[in-house]
């Protein structure tokens, strides 16, 4: 599956933008230190890095890799995903892999809310160091 698997960091400092191979030292998440645009931007940057994709910003929070056929979308709750599920249920339709990117606490409620859709979950955590930590990817 594509996607963030088997990279589960991203540095937001424009200096390290490295992934590293897993994540340890969980703890609980500072909500929102670090605006949804900037993360976006910055899985649209290790893409362009790391990848043999076209990558293009669908709107300032969705990254569209084409010869990947995947959406990762990140959002700031379950709640702001779930109003643009009919257009994620578009994508899909399309034959695109969706990814909806979220704070950690988030994935339990967005397992609910996405349950039998196919959208891939991944879980976001910012403890105010300027790393983003990912898990997943969950299918829903």
């Amino acid at each position: 599956m594509s996607g963030h698997a088997e990279d589960t960091e991203i540095s937001t400092a424009l200096h390290r933008q490295t992934y590293t191979a897993s994540m340890t030292n969980v703890g609980s998440p500072v909500h929102h230190r670090i605006a949804v645009e900037d993360i976006a931007n910055t899985i649209a940057r290790r893409w362009q890095d790391e990848s043999n994709t076209t990558v293009r910003m669908l709107t300032s929070t969705a990254v569209y890799l084409h010869e990947r056929k995947l959406v990762e979308w990140v959002f700031e709750s379950t709640k702001s995903a779930a109003d643009y599920a009919d257009i994620l249920t578009q994508i899909r339709k399309r034959g695109i892999d969706v990814g909806v990117v979220l704070p950690m606490p988030e994935l339990g409620r967005a397992h609910e809310e996405f349950w039998g859709t196919g959208v891939i979950l991944y879980g976001w955590i910012d403890r105010g160091d300027d790393v983003i930590r990912f898990t997943g990817p969950e299918v829903a």
